[in-house]
């Protein structure tokens, strides 16, 4: 399913539904997998769009993302750790602002905070979209490898 490095190609889609089981309506699986991607891809699309972020504030953003309450799993160490991160790039996206001379960069970090929310939002409709797909048993569990399904060691 789509993740950080995944390219998706509406065209392309019957590539992508190869695999299915014999029982599913292929035809009605693809308008719904293009319908939802291309919501969370329009989404926030039009939220980059509107903030034009500067390269340093894309870095500053990719690392909140990535260092996110998810993937601590309640570990405490690993909390802790995903704490310092977020406070280090917060820190240093406050320094950017006042070396760039932004005076009241308040609303501008809002922006930024926001469009994290709406990734992490897009990134929850698609972990449901994939729920609904296992539902209608369009893969099988070893298809979609959500958090919650990866094996453990």
């Amino acid at each position: 399913m789509p993740s950080y490095t995944t390219i998706f190609s509406p065209d392309r889609i019957f590539d992508y539904l190869i695999d299915c089981p014999p029982g599913v309506n292929k035809e009605e699986a693809a308008k719904e997998i293009v319908k939802n991607t291309t919501r969370n891809l329009l989404t926030n699309k039009a939220h980059f769009t509107r903030i034009q972020l500067t390269a340093e504030e894309f870095l500053a953003l990719l690392g909140l993302a990535l260092w996110n309450d998810h993937i601590a799993n309640h570990d405490h160490k690993i909390m802790e750790i995903v704490r310092i991160n977020r406070s280090k790039i917060m820190t240093e996206l406050h320094k950017y602002y006042a070396i760039t001379g932004r005076v009241n960069y308040a609303q501008r970090l809002g922006d930024v905070l926001c469009l994290l929310v709406n990734i992490e939002e897009a990134a929850t409709l698609q972990k449901e979209d994939e729920k609904v797909y296992q539902l209608m048993d369009m893969f099988d569990d070893f298809t979609i490898l959500g958090q919650d399904n990866w094996p453990r060691r």
